[in-house]
């Protein structure tokens, strides 16, 4: 974590910034830490590009930077950056990742310190270049699980979106499986999950224990959680979560941490099969696991390298033993 009195002092107050404006990026960066919880790595990749853009504004503007001038700033000043952005080759990802930091630095502005710029939000995000959809890396599914978008009005919100994300990913759930499921279903069968997947087919999963946790810390904060047969992932409005709303709270916390746009719920429950076939899981196991009729459907659903198939083969092939 960042240490405000030292790599803030060096990183910002060093730039000509006003006293007034470091206060708020100290301010801004104690939020991201504690009431947000945001990890160190995800901290850290924000007050790189909120560094880079006041760099910037320090040599366009010519003055210190005031929270006047915060205030004040323009689409056209915004666009400047981007203009310049451009000109140092600085990929899309990488923009849309900066675009998300200043709109998270600036919903904090308007929130807590009536600074309101609506500016940042008239611009466009880079689009990106679709590829064919790939695994986590088992280091960002992780962070994944621990990380949450700030957008959400309600702090049960943030909850559901783990408790959601964590299922997919931990459980290798179909997103319309988890959305389907009620407060009865997790709270019948503590540690596993019976679904109905395609077909109607059957399946009992066992749940890892922080799954259980995630999910449980979610139903503790769930504003319908003495109604049994109330949906165990809601709207604002209370009705079932509606798969678009998962996708768009992906698509957030892709941005925030800087993964790859083919990241989507279902990523999750590829990720899910690839990790437990690297650490050495059958994929008979593993296809009954993800509910699919065809081994074949199964293979589809793995990525793994040659080394860590060979990996697996040294430790559990009798002949590999000798």
């Amino acid at each position: 974590m960042l240490n405000p009195r030292n790599e803030l002092e060096e990183t910002f107050f060093g730039q000509s910034l006003k006293r007034e404006s470091f206060e708020l990026i100290k301010e801004w960066h104690k939020f991201l830490c504690i009431q947000k919880n945001y990890s160190n790595h995800t901290v850290k990749n924000y007050f790189h590009d909120l560094k880079a853009f006041f760099l910037f504004l320090n040599h366009y503007l010519g003055v210190p930077i005031a929270k006047r001038d915060l205030q004040e700033l323009t689409i056209k000043d915004f666009r400047a950056y981007l203009a310049q952005q451009a000109l140092k080759n600085i990929g899309a990802r990488s923009n849309q990742r900066m675009l998300s930091c200043l709109r998270s630095f600036y919903r904090y502005l308007k929130k807590h310190h009536q600074i309101d710029n609506q500016a940042i939000f008239r611009i466009s995000s880079p689009r990106l270049t679709q590829t064919l959809p790939r695994p986590l890396k088992q280091t960002d599914a992780l962070e994944m699980m621990q990380t949450t978008v700030e957008e959400n009005q309600e702090r049960w919100m943030n909850l559901r979106d783990q408790a959601l994300f964590i299922l997919l990913y931990g459980a290798g759930l179909r997103l319309s499986e988890a959305l389907a499921l009620t407060l009865q279903d997790m709270m019948s069968q503590p540690q596993s999950l019976m679904i109905k997947g395609k077909g109607k087919k059957e399946r009992l999963i066992p749940l890892h224990p922080e799954v259980i946790e995630k999910v449980s810390d979610y139903i503790e904060v769930h504003p319908q959680k003495f109604e049994p047969k109330s949906p165990l992932f809601i709207g604002q409005q209370g009705a079932q979560l509606n798969p678009g709303v998962a996708q768009r709270q992906m698509r957030r916390l892709r941005i925030l941490l800087g993964l790859s746009d083919t990241i989507t719920p279902h990523s999750l429950r590829h990720s899910f099969a690839t990790h437990l076939l690297a650490s050495g899981a059958d994929l008979r196991s593993i296809q009954e696991l993800l509910g699919h009729s065809s081994l074949s459907t199964t293979q589809k659903y793995t990525e793994i390298t040659n080394d860590s198939l060979l990996e697996i083969y040294k430790k559990t092939h009798p002949s590999a033993q000798n």
